[in-house]
């Protein structure tokens, strides 16, 4: 089997799993659980009781929609998107929603009708940021009805082989495409809401770093409290997962073999300080109630020092497995 990037996270996760479970997940604190364990995920349904929570939280996890859509006002990076986009910029100057677009309309619009509160959307909801893409997302974003909280994923903010470090990258193209897509006047690499008792955190870690402004901002939300739910795009690592995850002492240049492919700056030799001390000051937040991730396309439970790890499926992959419903409640 070719080893593609998506097949070798595939792949790494497998290696670690345990049965599937049931029509649905049921968790309960966190202190429950063993310490450490990869668990397949059979459900895309949660039921997450919380002690003392007074009012149900239910909210969706959407990531990884990968839209391609592109028209003539990025002509001028038709290179830098060519090999994300099918490579038909040769053919088609303008490309229309691809099927997973609409999915992620169809999971967009159904939360207003289950009387969601919230929708978490997780990163790589684009797979380049064409102004296209971006219209086309925040249109959706708007039309949903409910409140949304989005944070990028690392191909969202990428176009390949233009120069310049992961961290210089992101921070252009957030402010030059990626804004609209924030709830208003937040900082695009974390920002925290409380809906319904639950304290929601977003953090970028599409670079797969963590710098030291997020790493005090952790502790200072985390400080206050209330049950929280963290939302990411790269699945934090324990022992026993895949190497490149957020936070693995594994993680750096010398298991980067994509970076050619992508046309990006290579990985560092290793990952900051900072990252390893919000890998840790996050698995030992008594009052999380879970970490939402995307990024490697498939469903999977983690469990890490009794923490309770989420990462969902592909919004434009399997037909019912294209995001995850959570309901929290008190227990």
């Amino acid at each position: 089997m070719q080893l593609n990037r998506r097949n070798f996270l595939s792949l790494g996760a497998a290696a670690t799993t345990i049965p599937a479970l049931g029509t649905s997940t049921q968790c309960s604190k966190p202190s429950t659980f063993p310490k450490e364990y990869f668990l397949n995920w059979g459900s895309m349904y949660l039921q997450m009781p919380w002690p003392g929570l007074k009012n149900k939280f239910k909210f969706r996890v959407i990531a990884d929609t990968h839209f391609i859509y592109f028209d003539k006002r990025d002509e001028q990076y038709a290179d830098n998107y060519a090999r994300m986009g099918l490579n038909q910029k040769a053919k088609l100057p303008e490309r229309l929603p691809a099927p997973s677009m609409y999915k992620l309309e169809d999971a967009i619009a159904t939360a207003k009708k289950n009387k969601l509160d919230a929708i978490m959307l997780v990163g790589d909801i684009l797979s380049f940021p064409s102004i296209a893409n971006v219209e086309y997302a925040k249109k959706r974003f708007d039309d949903a009805g409910v409140p949304y909280f989005y944070i990028a994923g690392n191909h969202d903010w990428h176009f390949e082989g233009l120069p310049g470090s992961s961290d210089d990258l992101r921070k252009e193209w957030i402010e030059k495409r990626l804004k609209p897509l924030y709830p208003e006047g937040v900082n695009p690499l974390m920002y925290s809401k409380v809906v319904n008792g639950v304290r929601i955190v977003a953090i970028d870690n599409s670079t797969y770093l963590i710098n030291e402004e997020q790493l005090e901002f952790w502790k200072t939300e985390a400080a206050k409290g209330d049950p929280i739910v963290l939302i990411m795009h790269i699945p934090l690592y324990i022992p026993g997962a895949p190497k490149g995850y957020c936070g693995s002492p594994h993680w750096g240049a010398a298991i980067d073999p994509y970076w050619r492919i992508e046309r990006r700056q290579r990985w560092a030799e290793k990952a900051t300080p900072e990252t390893f001390a919000f890998r840790d000051a996050v698995l030992s937040t008594p009052n999380l109630a879970g970490v939402f991730t995307g990024h490697i396309h498939q469903a999977i439970n983690m469990r890490g020092n009794g923490q309770n790890m989420f990462s969902v499926p592909s919004c434009g992959g399997h037909p019912k497995q294209r995001y995850l419903d959570v309901t929290m409640y008190g227990a």
